[in-house]
Protein backbone atom coordinates (compact mmCIF):
# COMPACT_ATOMS: atom_id res chain seq x y z
CA UNK A 1 0.00 0.00 0.00
CA UNK A 2 1.21 3.67 -0.85
CA UNK A 3 2.07 7.03 1.14
CA UNK A 4 1.05 8.93 -1.44
CA UNK A 5 -2.80 8.91 -1.54
CA UNK A 6 -2.17 10.35 2.18
CA UNK A 7 0.65 12.76 1.35
CA UNK A 8 -1.57 14.21 -1.29
CA UNK A 9 -4.84 14.38 1.16
CA UNK A 10 -2.40 16.07 3.78
CA UNK A 11 -0.81 18.71 1.98
CA UNK A 12 -3.97 19.57 0.13
CA UNK A 13 -6.53 20.56 3.38
CA UNK A 14 -2.99 22.27 5.44
CA UNK A 15 0.43 23.12 6.27
CA UNK A 16 2.22 20.09 6.60
CA UNK A 17 5.85 19.19 8.29
CA UNK A 18 7.20 16.41 7.16
CA UNK A 19 10.36 14.43 8.72
CA UNK A 20 12.01 11.30 7.15
CA UNK A 21 11.33 8.20 9.55
CA UNK A 22 15.38 8.05 9.62
CA UNK A 23 15.74 10.85 11.43
CA UNK A 24 16.23 9.87 15.32
CA UNK A 25 18.04 12.72 16.43
CA UNK A 26 16.66 15.77 14.58
CA UNK A 27 16.84 18.96 16.70
CA UNK A 28 13.66 20.40 17.80
CA UNK A 29 15.42 23.96 18.02
CA UNK A 30 15.91 23.70 14.01
CA UNK A 31 12.10 22.18 13.48
CA UNK A 32 10.95 25.30 15.57
CA UNK A 33 12.80 27.45 13.23
CA UNK A 34 11.94 26.11 10.44
CA UNK A 35 8.15 26.55 11.67
CA UNK A 36 8.90 29.64 12.67
CA UNK A 37 10.13 30.69 9.18
CA UNK A 38 7.23 29.01 7.25
CA UNK A 39 4.72 31.08 9.62
CA UNK A 40 6.53 34.37 8.84
CA UNK A 41 7.26 33.97 4.75
CA UNK A 42 4.22 31.78 3.59
CA UNK A 43 6.56 29.89 1.34
CA UNK A 44 5.30 26.92 -0.57
CA UNK A 45 8.03 24.81 0.79
CA UNK A 46 10.79 25.49 3.61
CA UNK A 47 13.94 23.74 2.19
CA UNK A 48 16.79 24.11 5.32
CA UNK A 49 20.24 25.18 3.47
CA UNK A 50 22.93 22.19 3.93
CA UNK A 51 25.62 22.95 5.74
Amino acid sequence: MSFLPDLYTALSHSDVFIAGGDMPKINLEFVDYLIEMFERYRPIVCVPPVI
